[in-house]
């Protein structure tokens, strides 16, 4: 009876030492952020967890997706009901489907630090003037840099001390949360992508992926409203790669008008048919030469039109001429197109040969540019 009378003091001393206010003021011990059902207020006692209207909020990770190896900024928001609180803690962890640790915390603030090595936490508790909330900045989460299954079912636990700052561990509120996130992963992680105008007007476009997982191809996309955007050619990507990866990508023709702007973006697509888009980039080119775009469309029906769309820097009298694959002339007309874009239509009576291939022949000045038109 004495011994165990013995070790039961010992065990309420124990017990009173790791739960003195002071003890983890510098840094939380490991293992309770919730996990095992262990948090704070395994120490800071005095009121039921979660109580008083207060909370502990985890603001900046991802949603929905994320990118393997991409660290994304995080904060933590320790509040309560009232403004008397004059100190503030927290402990953060990420566990994925089988318990283990997900991704990597990092910090750049001071006042927090990792725990262990898979926890962040508060270093050295703030101490405000009474206050109803404070909120941890400067820190990042990296997510898994080559997930398994396992990585897209992930468990993030946090759990906050608004403390009174009496020297004690009583009087203090512990707040508890849980996010409970499912995830697929994106196939790359795009560290920069630009685009540059060469001498001869064509657009240089680049990027580079500091890490690509499961990825497939890159889907490069143009819009001259940065609203509407066109396919105009694809990439193949790396697949599976730590490695820094450069691509280029030259748009040849872009067809611009005078003083137009020309916006890019990349889809970038993985091998289960995922996808996400880049940021837009744009240029701006200048000419001062006529150029005429593709028809639209060059295949269709005995019964639709077509267009011949061309731009002018100057007003400019164009002659169209459609003829039939052995070179009979079906259809002719004089245009007088002004400055800018113009679009020429192409009746559908011009077609008076019925199906078949024609070709039309676009002439002004010294510009000459033809056409296949496929009428089915």
């Amino acid at each position: 009876m004495f011994k165990r009378k013995k070790l039961f003091s010992a065990s309420a001393l124990i017990l009173i030492i790791l739960c003195s206010s002071t003890q983890f003021s510098s840094a939380p011990p490991s293992g309770y952020t919730g996990v095992n059902g262990s948090t704070c207020a395994n120490c800071h006692g005095g009121f039921p967890i979660n109580s008083a209207g207060g909370g502990v909020v985890v603001t900046g990770l991802p949603t929905g997706s994320y990118v393997p190896g991409q660290s994304y900024p995080i904060s933590v928001t320790v509040s309560h009901s009232a403004s008397d609180r004059a100190r503030w803690g927290f402990a953060l962890a990420a566990k994925n489907a089988l318990g283990q640790a997900a991704g990597t915390f990092t910090t750049t603030n001071p006042n927090t630090t990792l725990i262990g090595s898979t926890e962040i936490g508060h270093n050295s508790a703030v101490v405000t003037s009474p206050s109803s909330s404070y909120t941890y900045t400067g820190m990042s989460w990296t997510a898994p840099l080559n997930p398994s299954a396992n990585d897209l079912n992930l468990k993030f636990y946090s759990v906050g001390v608004a403390a009174n700052s009496n020297g004690g561990s009583s009087g203090d509120y512990v707040y508890s949360s849980l996010i409970n996130s499912s995830f697929t992963v994106l196939p790359v992680l795009l560290t920069s992508f630009s685009a540059n105008v060469e001498k001869n007007s064509s657009v240089i476009l680049k990027w580079q992926t500091a890490n690509e997982h499961n990825s497939d191809f890159f889907i490069i996309e143009r819009s001259q409203d940065g609203q509407t955007f066109t396919a105009i050619d694809s990439l193949a990507a790396a697949g599976n790669s730590g490695l820094p990866r450069n691509y280029t990508f030259t748009d040849k023709n872009p067809k611009v008008g005078r003083q137009s702007k020309i916006v890019y973006r990349l889809k970038q697509v993985d091998k289960d048919q995922n996808y996400f888009y880049s940021e837009m980039v744009s240029v701006k080119l200048s000419t001062s030469k006529i150029s005429m775009e593709a028809l639209a469309p060059n295949v269709l029906k005995k019964s639709e039109s077509t267009f011949v769309r061309v731009f002018v820097p100057s007003p400019t009298l164009f002659n169209i001429i459609l003829t039939d694959v052995t070179g009979k002339k079906v259809f002719s007309k004089r245009y007088n197109a002004q400055e800018g874009y113009n679009n020429i239509a192409i009746p559908s009576s011009a077609y008076n040969n019925g199906a078949g291939t024609y070709f039309i022949y676009v002439q002004g000045g010294e510009f000459r540019q033809t056409e296949r038109l496929i009428v089915q």
